[in-house]
């Protein structure tokens, strides 16, 4: 659903979608081994599955991968006979998975609109020098210098959202009074 339905979505994007299901996988088959050593296994299963999809959330929030099947993954890995039966295998048999639904999403998605929004993340990962008085080097000066548009060039439109209710519309934009209200709202819980 996520990958085909709601492809903006942050939870739907190649690095959730991969590394979500193989966080819960390889968590739901460790969780699986642990338990199946206790002779009391198949009474105390469902305590497993529950470890499993809770632990597998933990750590899908904790690396910023976030994916709601996968906490079923995770849980299957413990609770299915089935799945459980598989062992280790259970990770390359999920990665296969993974694997066709994107190749196929990437597919279906991409003949009216576009996806994924992002493979890795969508926040800038380049590192950050605190404005602290010192003088920035030579490099970073440069990034923050504007260039002037040629005068033939149009300007491509833009709506820019900044704290405190600020917005800045740039371009060929027009909104109707409620878009504008809307979006006013917005920026003024950032």
């Amino acid at each position: 659903m996520l990958e085909f339905y709601t492809i903006e979505s942050p939870l739907a994007q190649p690095r959730n979608s991969i590394l979500g299901q193989l966080i819960s996988v390889v968590i739901g088959v460790c969780i699986h081994k642990l338990f199946a050593m206790s002779p009391h296994y198949e009474s105390i299963r469902w305590v497993g599955g529950a470890l499993a999809c809770a632990t597998a959330t933990a750590a899908m929030a904790l690396t910023k991968t976030v994916h709601p099947p996968a906490g079923a993954t995770a849980l299957l890995a413990v609770v299915d006979r089935t799945a459980a039966g598989l062992g280790w295998s259970l990770i390359y048999i999920v990665l296969i998975g993974c694997a066709i639904m994107l190749g196929t999403a990437l597919l279906v998605n991409n003949i009216q609109s576009r996806y994924p929004s992002y493979w890795w993340t969508p926040e800038d990962l380049r590192r950050k020098i605190p404005d602290i008085g010192m003088e920035k080097p030579d490099m970073e000066r440069q990034s923050e210098t504007t260039l002037e548009p040629d005068d033939h060039e149009e300007e491509e439109p833009e709506i820019v959202l900044r704290k405190g209710g600020v917005l800045i519309i740039r371009g060929d934009v027009t909104l109707d009074p409620d878009e504008k209200t809307y979006l006013e709202t917005i920026a003024d819980r950032l």
